[in-house]
């Protein structure tokens, strides 16, 4: 599953678990990521792509203005 910078993410295994987090980088083998309380933006979590679900929100927001 690819995973973009900016993703929403549930964490299902490790400490983590059923914490909603942001994903703030993909390097194709794990993903970074941070809820900013307990990780901050400059130290993001790493973990395995298997431990984690992509929540699916659909945006429609019009920056046209």
């Amino acid at each position: 599953m690819e995973f973009c910078k900016g993703d929403l993410v549930l964490c299902n295994a490790g400490r983590e678990k059923d914490r909603l987090m942001c994903v703030t980088a993909f390097d194709g083998k794990y993903v970074y990521v941070s809820d900013g309380k307990e990780r901050a933006l400059n130290n993001p979590k790493r973990k395995n792509p298997k431990h984690i679900i992509k929540i699916r929100i659909h945006r429609s927001v019009d920056f046209t203005v």
